[in-house]
């Protein structure tokens, strides 16, 4: 495929995908609430951000936190979902089977020139294709009433090293004082 028309599928919106999400999210809140768990923060977690592998919804209750609300460490163990206790593996099937297909599709049609470690534009813009659609999800979910009227911590993180996409979500999906005390704790280019 030549790189015009890779450039323009890469362009194409993954509504199914963001779809399949929303359904992920709706199903995992909903065992949440029916098993009476409640929880101040919820992420989708990926595996890596140039292969996402497979979603992972994790949240954490004030419970979980490992230290008290006047201990210095209190806003990291709060935030940083790598530390979070609630991992579900089991509620985003249909959306990573749908990013599994898309894996494949886009490894048939994009080939990396020699072996280098460096990833190119086209796995940037890949890569970048499916965490618009992530995000999308969660906005739409957020937008549907799916987290419910508390003010939950809301974020898409990559494990072991958050990176755009983390500030991305964090803006996007909370409150100015939510952000703030993240920023607070992580600094603005975690």
């Amino acid at each position: 495929m030549d790189q015009t028309a890779l450039k323009e599928w890469l362009h194409e919106p993954r509504l199914k995908l963001t779809e399949a999400i929303v359904a992920g999210l709706e199903q995992h809140l909903k065992s949440l609430e029916t098993a009476e768990q409640p929880f101040y923060g919820y992420s989708i977690l990926l595996g890596e951000r140039f292969s996402p592998g497979e979603l992972v919804g994790v949240t954490n209750r004030e419970e979980d936190l490992e230290v008290e609300a006047d201990d210095p460490m209190y806003t990291y163990y709060r935030y940083n979902v790598d530390e979070w206790q609630q991992w579900d593996h089991e509620q985003f099937t249909d959306a990573n089977r749908l990013l599994a297909a898309l894996d494949l599709e886009f490894k048939s049609k994009h080939q990396r020139q020699g072996k280098e470690f460096i990833f190119d534009e086209i796995e940037h813009l890949y890569a970048d294709l499916i965490l618009e659609a992530i995000l999308q999800g969660m906005v739409a979910a957020k937008a549907q009433g799916l987290f419910g009227k508390d003010e939950r911590f809301l974020v898409i993180w990559i494990a072991g090293s958050p990176g755009e996409i983390t500030m991305q979500s964090l803006k996007t999906l909370n409150s100015p004082k939510v952000v703030k005390a993240f920023i607070e704790e992580f600094g603005e280019d975690f």
